[in-house]
C-alpha cells in the first residue's frame, strides 16, 4: 500500500508541477542539490550561498513551427545549437538562479507560396536566465521532486538562404532574425550510488513534463521580393525531458538529456561547485 501511495503522489506531483509552470530545462542538471559536496572553496562556511560554474551544449535536431503568415507552410527548425557558459547561485540548498552566456545558431526550412526555402544563420551572441527549486524529497527512496524554468534569446545574421534550390544569399538587401525560447515544467529524480568513498560516483536519472514555446521572427528582402515567416511558434508545446546527472566526487556533475514530443533534442552539461 505504501508503494501505491508513493507512486500516486509522484505522478500527481509531476502533473501538478507541470500545470503550475516548472520544468527541468534542457541542458541543465536537474537536481538543485548537486553536486553535493562543500564546494572547492567551501563558501557556505562563511555564511554565504555557493556558486556553480559550467557549460551546456544543446543540439535541437527538429522542431515543428506554425505561423499565421500568408503563404507560409511546412515550417520547421532543422538544426539549432546553443553553446552556453553558465553560472549559478544557490540559496540555502533549496534554489538555484543562473545566467547563461554564449552563442547560438539556427537553420530553418519552409514553403513560401509553393517555393521551398532554406535559411541558415550564423553563430551569434546568446543569453539566458532561469532558476531551479527543490520541492520535496522521499528520503527512504532517495527520490526528489524539483522544478525550474528557463528563458533564452539570440538574434543572428543569415549566412545563407536558398529558394527553390537556388542560392539567393548574394541577392539579399536586408534581413531580420530573432529567436526567443522559454520552458517550464516539473521533474522527478532518483539517486543510485555506483561507488562510495571520497570520490563516490552517483547516478541520478530523471524524467519530467514540460510546457515550452519559442518565437522565431524571420524576414528576408531580396531583389525581386521578400519572404516573411511572421512570428512563428512551436506547433507542439508539451515535451518530456529524460536524462541523468552523474555526480563524480563531491563537486563535479555531468549531465546528458534528451527531449521528446515538442522537439527532438539532445544536450550535455558540466557543473563544478565552487
Amino acid at each position: 500500500m505504501k508503494r501505491i501511495i508513493f507512486y500516486g503522489v509522484v505522478v500527481g506531483s509531476i502533473v501538478l508541477l507541470s500545470a503550475v509552470g516548472f520544468c527541468a530545462p534542457t541542458g541543465n542538471p536537474n537536481d538543485v542539490q548537486s553536486p553535493q559536496g562543500p564546494g572547492l572553496f567551501n563558501m557556505e562556511s562563511h555564511g554565504a550561498g555557493f556558486l556553480k560554474v559550467g557549460g551546456d551544449l544543446d543540439f535541437i535536431l527538429e522542431r515543428e513551427l506554425e505561423t499565421g503568415a500568408a503563404g507560409i507552410s511546412d515550417l520547421k527548425v532543422d538544426d539549432e545549437h546553443w553553446y552556453m557558459a553558465k553560472i549559478s547561485y544557490n540559496i540555502q540548498n533549496r534554489a538555484d538562479v543562473f545566467v547563461l552566456l554564449g552563442g547560438a545558431d539556427q537553420n530553418i526550412s519552409y514553403n513560401d507560396a509553393g517555393v521551398a526555402v532554406k535559411a541558415e544563420s550564423s553563430t551569434d551572441f546568446a543569453w539566458g536566465v532561469g532558476g531551479k527549486v527543490f520541492i520535496y524529497e522521499f528520503p527512504d527512496w532517495k527520490v526528489r521532486l524539483s522544478a525550474s524554468g528557463l528563458y533564452r534569446h539570440f538574434e543572428p545574421d543569415i549566412d545563407k538562404i536558398t529558394a527553390g534550390g537556388v542560392d539567393m544569399t548574394g541577392l539579399m538587401t536586408s534581413h531580420t532574425w530573432e529567436v526567443s525560447e522559454w520552458q517550464v515544467g516539473g521533474a522527478i529524480s532518483k539517486e543510485y550510488p555506483l561507488s562510495e568513498g571520497s570520490q563516490a560516483v552517483v547516478l541520478v536519472p530523471y524524467i519530467g513534463l514540460m510546457y515550452a514555446d519559442s518565437t522565431v521572427k524571420g524576414k528576408v528582402e531580396a531583389a525581386g521580393g521578400q519572404s516573411d515567416i511572421g512570428n512563428a511558434k512551436n506547433h507542439v508545446k508539451v515535451g518530456m525531458p529524460l536524462g541523468a546527472d552523474l555526480l563524480i566526487g563531491d563537486n563535479v556533475s555531468l549531465n546528458v538529456e534528451g527531449e521528446f514530443f515538442d522537439e527532438y533534442a539532445i544536450s550535455t552539461g558540466l557543473t563544478i561547485k565552487l
